[in-house]
């Protein structure tokens, strides 16, 4: 399962992340750049669930700087993604891998998996609804 551009927004959105302190256009620019540094062999233009959660350490860091990275994102998905309803170059970027590799990191991601992917999954199965609405009231071409 892979989330679009589209639909990597379309959650930042809800989640309230989206807004004065990071615009859409950081979002977009997060976006490429964990796309192009995705570890996915054929990544295409779409976040697999991995990529998606580093994309939330990251926000979570831009949001919370003052805070460790484990703080941060334990705040981000307490206060903005388990609250939310489905409807840039960033500081520490070069220190990203050592956050990630942290065995305390990667235990709360693991243990963070079964409330998180039904929300990345949501997104997800936003795109094939709007293929089938397509395919039924439009070309396909045009979907």
């Amino acid at each position: 399962m892979y989330m679009s551009r589209t639909q990597f927004l379309r959650f930042c959105r809800n989640a309230r992340l989206m807004g004065p302190s990071i615009p859409a256009a950081s979002l977009n620019l997060l976006f490429e750049r964990i796309h192009m540094e995705s570890p996915d062999s054929k990544p295409g233009i779409r976040f697999n669930l991995a990529d998606w959660l580093l994309a939330l350490l990251q926000i979570a860091m831009r949001l919370h700087p003052d805070r460790e990275p484990q703080q941060a994102f334990d705040m981000l998905v307490e206060e903005n993604v388990l609250q939310s309803k489905p409807v840039s170059p960033f500081r520490r970027e070069d220190k990203l891998a050592e956050v990630m590799l942290r065995n305390d990191v990667i235990d709360m991601l693991e243990d963070a998996r079964d409330v998180l992917h039904p929300i990345f999954l949501f997104y997800v199965n936003q795109q094939e609804v709007w293929k089938e609405f397509c395919s039924v009231y439009f070309c396909p071409a045009v979907c």
